[in-house]
């Protein structure tokens, strides 16, 4: 029995999430003080050492997120504090955080990807703020919001861009 190539794409899209999960249940005594530990980090709506550390708050609380929302309980408020974002100061990565985290907390993150697909270069990589040059950190983290909260709601790359949409054959 072969496998289409749409068929083997949701089959991955099952599976490649659950490995990280499936191997971490089995390494969970070792690191549950870890997940332990990040968990007495949260502070709210912040993150306990991030004005001392080498990323941003902003980042330190987003990934605090998903970490937590992957391997333990989602910190709730810090999540809605990362997908309000009331700073004004928002380059692509920071959007692209705001649209998983309230993706996450199952805010319609429509109005957020339409601003974020609106940062896609004619070359099809994403720049760190409008009309600014492709750069690979942006365009990967534009495509992980995309890929993980564009299709919810109707609302996803190919309805909102019909241009990113793949053919049949995946071209």
């Amino acid at each position: 029995m072969s496998l289409t190539s749409g068929a083997l794409r949701r089959l991955l899209t099952v599976v490649c999430p659950a490995l990280p999960i499936a191997v971490l249940a089995q390494l969970a005594p070792s690191l549950q003080r870890s997940i332990d530990w990040l968990g007495k980090q949260v502070r709210s709506s912040e993150v306990a050492g991030e004005d001392h550390a080498v990323a941003t708050p902003k980042q330190a609380r987003a990934e605090t997120v998903q970490t937590l929302q992957l391997l333990a309980t989602l910190p709730g408020e810090l999540a809605a504090t990362v997908a309000a974002g009331n700073d004004g100061d928002e380059d692509t990565e920071v959007l692209a955080r705001r649209v998983i985290a309230g993706g996450v907390l199952g805010i319609d993150a429509a109005p957020l990807l339409t601003r974020l697909l609106e940062r896609q270069n004619p070359d099809g990589g994403f720049g760190a703020a409008p009309a600014r040059g492709s750069f690979a950190l942006d365009t990967a983290w534009a495509l992980v919001a995309i890929g993980q909260v564009g299709g919810r709601g109707g609302f996803g790359p190919c309805t909102a861009r019909p241009e990113l949409a793949r053919s049949p054959g995946g071209r």
